[in-house]
């Protein structure tokens, strides 16, 4: 077991994460993610347009292939660590890349609990309050938006 001080760190593989500090980074990511976006929307309206006026040219689309693996690269990170909570190997994070099966993969790191003990990856590791925080609000947005949907659904069959 490695029980040096970086291993807290959301961005490295080593250690574990509980579902509170999976949805917690997943979310913080997330939130990061949408912020760059928009500041890049505002601050160069006509690169978007550009980038759509080309998505056909194979440099845009090499370009962009090249930008969705360095953006996958920390939601495996998180999932490794997820999986270490199991004790589990890392490895089975690859399952995410196969379409259906990442949905299902997601909903089991999200929901099933991991060992309570120490194992091979290291002690459990305590959620941080912010990282609770934005778990409960990833929650309840999710649970307010499934409500909606199923009302508006009842309204349009």
């Amino acid at each position: 077991m490695n029980n040096s001080p970086h291993i807290n760190s959301g961005w490295n593989r080593d250690g574990r994460f509980n579902r509170m500090s999976f949805i917690g980074w997943n979310v913080f990511y997330g939130l990061m993610l949408s912020i760059l976006m928009l500041v890049i929307v505002i601050m160069m309206p006509n690169t978007f347009n550009a980038l759509m006026a080309h998505i056909e040219n194979p440099m845009t689309q090499i370009i962009g292939f090249i930008l969705n693996i360095l953006m996958l690269i920390p939601l495996m990170i998180f999932s490794v660590r997820r999986l270490h909570d199991f004790n589990l190997s890392g490895w089975f994070a690859l399952l995410e890349l196969i379409p259906l099966l990442n949905i299902v993969m997601c909903i089991a790191l999200m929901l099933i609990p991991g060992s309570a003990n120490a194992n091979q990856y290291g002690e459990p590791r305590e959620s941080k309050t912010w990282e609770v925080v934005l778990a409960f609000l990833f929650i309840g947005l999710f649970l307010l938006i499934l409500v909606n949907v199923l009302f508006t659904a009842r309204f349009l069959f």
